[in-house]
């Protein structure tokens, strides 16, 4: 009860196509060449932090931005739980030659499995303490479907960075390990 409580409070979106529609309208009001926009899940927007307006990772580079006298605006497009089909979703909605900074595919290795989720009276509802579980079963498990269906993602995301001539940076997840997906952006020049 606790966690799906803490879900609602947590996250300002009632929902993943609220959120779409939400990241819709912030995208179209952007002027791509001024602004830099952040895509990812739940560390793209913060998850963890005391206040993520504040201490989300977007929040702190346009700190920096605005601390060394740059003009560039900030957009903080993640949305906890995402995965790589989402996050091209939101990419695909980009003008041209947009800066992209994002951290991606972590979400993909346990969100394959959708145990978690409770068909109630025609709508599905998320069992926070089920997903948990998920996550630290599968969420670290790699087997050839995973990494199959993790380097198919990562060469749509290439391709669809060059057709649109993103500037588009990828963030390291935990500091050098090899982890999940770090290991398919590791040899690019654009990983952080």
């Amino acid at each position: 009860i606790t966690l799906q409580y803490l879900a609602r409070t947590v996250n300002p979106y009632g929902s993943y196509p609220e959120f779409f529609k939400v990241a819709e309208g912030k995208i179209e009001q952007a002027k791509s060449d001024s602004t830099i926009f952040f895509v990812g899940d739940s560390t793209i927007f913060g998850g963890g932090a005391s206040n993520e307006k504040i201490y989300s990772l977007p929040a702190q580079f346009q700190n920096l931005l605005k601390r060394s006298g740059n003009s560039l605006r900030v957009v903080n497009l993640g949305y906890p739980g995402t995965t790589g089909k989402e996050h091209l979703e939101i990419l695909r909605l980009f003008p041209p030659s947009s800066k992209v900074i994002m951290r991606t595919g972590i979400n993909d290795s346990w969100k394959r499995h959708e145990n978690y989720k409770l068909h109630i009276f025609g709508h599905y509802i998320e069992v926070r303490l089920l997903k948990l579980g998920m996550i630290f079963w599968y969420g670290w498990m790699r087997d050839e479907t995973t990494e199959s269906a993790t380097k198919a993602y990562f060469e749509e995301l290439q391709t669809l960075a060059r057709n649109k001539s993103f500037n588009l940076y990828f963030i390291d997840y935990f500091l050098g390990e090899k982890t999940f997906m770090n290991s398919f952006f590791k040899s690019h020049s654009n990983f952080i």
